[in-house]
């Protein structure tokens, strides 16, 4: 679901194992990563979503 809404605002999130900003949702963890460049549109999007609060930067 949140690698889908990043996909559809034009960004390229990745799935990683142990880096990367975490979003935590539900109970659930996703642990994405987004190139440099794009992470600020990403935590526009993601906080525009509701989803401020469960982001981290690792």
């Amino acid at each position: 679901m949140i690698e889908d809404l990043l996909h559809q605002s034009g960004l390229h999130p990745r799935p990683l194992d142990t880096a990367g900003p975490v979003l935590a949702v539900a109970g659930q963890w996703y642990d994405l990563w987004v190139p440099e460049e794009e992470e600020e549109q990403a935590t526009e999007v993601l906080t525009s979503k509701g989803y401020q609060q469960a982001l981290v930067r690792q």
